[in-house]
């Protein structure tokens, strides 16, 4: 089976930029590979921000009513 791993280099020759989640959370706009943590992760978006993640239509409801 292939790998598909990616390092850190590979994002950035592309133009992406590798920051801690303190720094990410605190984007306009978060893109996440899974849904956020409602319980580590969704307190630390910032007011008016988006996220999205992989789709999950039943964690999408919780993190809705987390955000009110």
């Amino acid at each position: 089976m292939a790998s598909y791993m990616l390092q850190d280099a590979d994002y950035e020759s592309s133009g992406g930029k590798i920051v801690d989640s303190k720094d990410a959370f605190g984007q306009d706009i978060v893109l996440k590979v899974r849904p956020p943590k409602l319980d580590q992760e969704v307190g630390h978006f910032k007011d008016g921000s988006r996220c999205a993640p992989y789709r999950n239509s039943r964690l999408k409801a919780q993190l809705t009513l987390a955000r009110l």
